[in-house]
């Protein structure tokens, strides 16, 4: 069943070279150094350069489930990992990273906020009708707490593949829940535009 599509978007799907790490880094260093005790307007101008070089990536992520109140699934590409990074840093007064924290990975974030929402307690993707196993998961259940303050317990966390997962075939994600089964497909080249 595919509860959800991805919504329009401009996530972009590029590989966090050295040369693009240092371009993105050299953008927060110069708005920290325009305006170091101004968090915010550091942020605004990293924004802007950013913006610039790699075209406007709000919102960071595309959406696999949009009619889904009760649980945010997303995907955040690389360069968005990247950006949010830098962009956290930048608003925190934080220290600015020096190299990338690890490989770069197209990551699926689960995030359950309420007790009716689906319990995801596994994501499998199938390239080309192949099973592809991911490269990190923190995909677990997890305790919440509702408004009245009472426990419950949700599938919750992170799950990424490498990008060229993404851009060598045809994608079909499928989150298993405890009911029925959320799934997404994807085209390569497609990835943060509106899917049919």
């Amino acid at each position: 069943m595919l509860l959800g599509l991805a919504g329009p978007a401009s996530a972009q799907l590029i590989e966090i070279t050295p040369e693009t790490f240092q371009k993105v880094r050299g953008f927060a260093v110069q708005a920290r150094e325009k305006h170091p005790t101004a968090p915010t307007d550091a942020y605004y101008l990293f924004q802007q350069l950013f913006n610039g070089e790699f075209g406007d990536t709000r919102p960071l992520i595309t959406h696999i489930v949009n009619n889904q109140p009760g649980i945010d699934i997303e995907i955040v590409t690389p360069i968005n990992q990247l950006y949010s990074e830098f962009a956290t840093a930048l608003r925190k007064l934080d220290t600015l990273i020096e190299r990338p924290r690890g490989p770069s990975t197209v990551a699926v974030m689960v995030g359950p906020k309420r007790t009716d929402a689906p319990n995801v307690t596994r994501i499998v993707l199938f390239l080309d009708g192949k099973e592809m196993l991911p490269v990190v998961s923190t995909l677990a259940p997890t305790e919440f707490r509702n408004g009245l303050g009472n426990p419950f317990q949700k599938g919750a966390g992170m799950v990424a593949w490498k990008p060229e997962v993404f851009t060598t075939g045809k994608v079909k994600m499928v989150c298993i829940t405890d009911g029925m089964s959320i799934e997404w497909e994807y085209q390569p080249g497609l990835l943060g535009q509106q899917l049919k």
